[in-house]
Parts: structure tokens; sequence; C-alpha cells
């Protein structure tokens, strides 16, 4: 492979009425890697359709159902340097995905991270990736590492709760070694993601890109089959294992208000999925409200001082 080569992988499942239009699009780009792979689940026309419409050095692998168990087995198998990950539906810009190559090449990266432009979601939706380019007035490329990216992770996990800071890795591109070394989780669901980042962000040297060149197509997730008690569950231990990294690290100031303030946000999700319409405005209701407003002031209070170094990292970090 070349200095810089790319993977593509292109996971599927059953996925025969979208397939042909994403791997047209994907023409526009896919000349830029030199590696193509197909990880496929199918048990309808999907596979041939791959095959009928990209280049014949595809490497097939076929692999039982399962999002991140097929990610990772077509991952062990990448010999390129770099690698991209493209989920049907999502879209890429051909020039902007030679920006992320040659971001990753040239800064030495093990993650590059882009904000996505989102498709059948109502305006103002964000993931926490948008809401930092926001809050910190990130303008251009940015470069951070070690215990700043851990910083990053904890702050995110901490304010929005149980989300990736990577969001969409159809916008992101990941050097191949940082995978190959550390496979996504298969027990979390749809939130595999946000917890391979938790365990692995300390390790890597991140770039963050806040241009668009990408979509995300909104669609249901593995998550939504969680219990609000689940999601809660995941959410600790992906914290719990930020703040341990962050400990060995030298900060260890951490108090339970982002226990205390998702909890009750969870605790409201579960009275309102319980008693929907007219009982909204319940007492039991009304009290967790306030709590929440008063644990997430607490919260805010507490994360400032974590900002302020972030802030800091990140003006130096170009």
């Amino acid at each position: 492979m070349g200095p810089h080569s790319l993977a593509v992988i292109f996971p599927t499942r059953n996925n025969s009425g979208q397939i042909r239009d994403h791997l047209i699009h994907a023409r526009s780009w896919i000349g830029l890697a030199s590696e193509v792979i197909v990880v496929d689940s199918s048990t309808d026309d999907t596979l041939e359709i791959c095959r009928s419409l990209l280049p014949g050095h595809t490497k097939i692998i076929e692999h039982p159902p399962g999002l991140y168990a097929s990610w990772n087995a077509a991952i062990q198998s990448v010999e390129s340097e770099f690698l991209y990950i493209s989920t049907i539906s999502d879209t890429l810009d051909h020039g902007f995905l030679e920006r992320m190559l040659d971001y990753s090449s040239n800064h030495s990266l093990d993650m590059l991270i882009s904000p996505p432009r989102f498709i059948g979601e109502k305006e103002g939706h964000l993931w926490p990736i948008h809401k930092f380019i926001s809050k910190y007035e990130i303008r251009e490329f940015v470069c951070i590492e070690g215990i700043d990216t851990a910083i990053l992770n904890y702050l995110s996990l901490a304010k929005y709760g149980l989300s990736s800071l990577s969001g969409s890795f159809a916008s992101n591109l990941v050097r191949t070694k940082m995978l190959q070394k550390r496979q996504f989780p298969n027990e979390f669901g749809g939130f595999g993601d946000a917890m391979w980042f938790s365990w692995a962000c300390a390790e890597m040297r991140l770039g963050l890109l806040p241009d668009i060149g990408s979509t995300f197509l909104i669609h249901s997730s593995a998550h939504h089959k969680f219990s609000h008690d689940e999601l809660y569950q995941c959410w600790q231990k992906a914290i719990a294992h930020q703040m341990k990294i962050l400990a060995k690290l030298g900060i260890k100031s951490f108090s339970n208000r982002s226990h205390q303030y998702h909890a009750c946000k969870m605790s409201l999700k579960q009275l309102r999925a319980n008693k929907p319409g007219f009982s909204k405005f319940t007492f039991k209701k009304s009290i967790e409200s306030i709590r929440k407003k008063y644990f997430r002031l607490c919260l805010n209070w507490e994360l400032k001082k974590l900002e302020r170094r972030l802030e800091k990292s990140l003006s130096l970090g170009y």
C-alpha cells in the first residue's frame, strides 16, 4: 500500500432498496481508496448489487448479523493506513475526503472528526461535535491529544449523556491500527461507538475539522430497544471509565453532580413514557424537573475549570 493509503468499508445488511444509489454516489470518491471492502449480512440481493457496481478488486466478507461485530471483522482485514466506513444512505464529498486524508496524514492523526449535515431530522438537531464546535468557536482545523481528548469526551458525556463525540463514522477518518488494536464492543447496541471512544480517546491524537462535507440520514437504531435503566447503566460505564482515565492523568476532583443530573433526566423520561398526555405536569414530574435544573446548574459550575483548560488547549492546537 502507498504511504498514506485509504481503505473504504461498506457494511451492508438487506439494503437492496438503497445500495444502488449509495454506490453510484460513492463512485465520485471511491477512486481515492486503495482498498474497497464489503462486509455483508444480507439475505436479499444486496451483495449481488455490490458486486455489479464496485471495482473488481473489492474484497467481500460475509458475516453473521451484528453491527459492530461486522465492522470489526472488516477492519481486521484492512492493510491501508487509514480507513473510512461508508454507511448506507450517508454521503461524502470527494474534495472533503481528500482534505480529510491530507489532514490525517500531515498531522499524524489517529482520528479526524467532522460534523455531518442531517437528513430527515427537524432543524436544530445537533450532536456533541456540533455543540463543541459552536461553543469553542472552532473555525478551522484543530488538533488535540491525550488528556485534552479525554477531557473533551468527559465533558461530552457529563453534559449530553450517552452520545458519541465521534458522531457518525461516515463523516470521520480513522487510522487503521487504532481500530485494529481496540475493537468496537458488541454489547452496547447502537452505542458501541460511544463506548469505544470512551475507551480509546486518551490514546489518540484527534483532529477536529469544523467544515461540513458529509450527510447523515437519521434512522432508527438498536439503542431504541434499550430501556431507560439500561441506557443509564451504559452511560455510567462510559463516564466511570472516562473518570478513571482522567484520574490516572492527574485530574481527580470529580463530584457526583453528573450522575445526579443524568439520573434526573432518565427519571423524567421514564415518567413521561409511563404517563404521557394530560399527566405530564404531575407533582412528581415537577419536582424531578426542578431537581434536574438544579443539578444542571451545579454541574455546569463544576465543569468550568475543565472547560477553561480545554479552551486554552484548543486555541493552541492548530
